[in-house]
This record gives structure tokens, sequence and C-alpha cells, in this order.
């Protein structure tokens, strides 16, 4: 949801059903055969019904989603982001980011690792799900109003902003713009009329992002 922040106490969420700024959702990764064969265990604990973790069985933190290991991705998507999509409808700039260590599962979660024939499958991400419902609510609009949809695709890897819709290499700058807001010079901006163009766009961005730990 998007609106005005809301006035919370340290360390409480606000009531339900209270508009805030900013939320976050919680998602818990699964360990993979590797972290199996070494003999770890789980640390986290999921509060049935409460979007809560439990850490070690005895710290006990709350957040706005909390999606466990098992939780499918069409779920994740359902709950913490397609309502932003109304929101953007409404006029509202959205904006949906995964934070993580390398290997937590960020990029599997967004879907920025998907082919333009992936979208739909039960493990399609964020991304293309979002752009799928992007363009099924503009064809519903019609000709009620005019749209234009661009798309752009930028990566920060070492502190240095990389334009991954380039066809070269390119390392860009932030600046002022006349209104006083920052923008990102020289980004590619390619008009996109459906789907299908904008995960193509996706795909070839994704084959340019730095693969290699940032720690």
């Amino acid at each position: 949801r998007v609106g005005r922040p809301g006035r919370t106490e340290v360390g409480k969420m606000p009531p339900p059903g209270d508009a805030v700024a900013v939320q976050v959702a919680l998602r818990v990764r699964p360990l993979v055969p590797s972290e199996i064969e070494q003999g770890c265990v789980a640390c986290l604990g999921v509060t049935p019904g409460e979007p809560q973790v439990v850490v070690g069985g005895e710290k006990a933190f709350t957040f706005d989603h909390v999606f466990s290991a098992a939780t499918p991705q069409e779920d994740v998507y359902t709950n913490a982001v397609q309502p932003l999509l109304e929101a953007f409808f409404a006029g509202f700039n959205t904006t949906v980011f995964a934070y993580g260590q390398t290997g937590s599962g960020k990029t599997h979660t967004m879907g920025t690792n998907a082919g333009v024939d992936e979208a739909g499958d039960d493990e399609t991400g964020i991304i293309p799900r979002l752009v799928a419902d992007l363009f099924a609510r503009v064809n519903q609009e019609g000709d009620v109003w005019r749209r234009d949809v661009s798309v752009s695709f930028l990566e920060i890897h070492n502190d240095d902003i990389h334009d991954l819709l380039d066809q070269t290499p390119k390392v860009c700058t932030l600046r002022e713009d006349a209104a006083g807001g920052v923008v990102v010079a020289n980004l590619e901006e390619y008009k996109v009329t459906d789907a299908g163009e904008m995960l193509s766009q996706l795909a070839d961005g994704s084959a340019r992002r730095a693969t290699a730990s940032t720690c």
C-alpha cells in the first residue's frame, strides 16, 4: 500500500489497515543441498498466522509480511507486490527492491533470471508477474487514456552504476535535473508495447549483470 507515512512507536508495527509509505517483507530461503550435506539446520521459525519470525527459538521479529521457505512465488507476489500496481495506476510512484547477501535468493524472488518463454511458470518471480499484470490492465483500459510504457535497467555494483540495456559497457553518473531531482544521466530507455517486449529487455539486461559476490 502507498499513502501517508504512519506514526508508529519504535519497535511496533502500525495497526492493520493503516496506509504506510514503506513496508518490509521477509522471505525465508530453504536450505540448499550443499548446506544440508554440511549438517546445517534451519534457525528461523515462522509464527503461524502472524507476520513474525523467531530466531533460534528465542528472539521474535515482526514485519509487514513474512513468507516461509514453503511459500510459493505466486503468494509472495499476490500479497506483497500486487497491491502496489493499483497504487501505481492511481498515480503513486512505487518501488520494490530485494535486499540480502549473495545467495539469499534475491534473483529467484525478483525473477530477473526469467526468459521470455518462462512467464506464467509456477517459479516465475515478481518482475515477470508484475509486467504481465501491468499490460493486462493497460489492455483492459483500451483507449480510455493515452499511455507510454518505457523500460530501463541498471545495476549498482561496487559503487558503480551500470546501464544493462546498453550494448557496450557503460558506467553512468548521478546528476540533478532542472526540477531539483536526482536522475541517472545517459541511461538507455526503450519504449515497449507489450509484456513480451519488456521481458525481452529484462532477459538481455540480466545477461549483462555481474554475478560475483560483492562482499
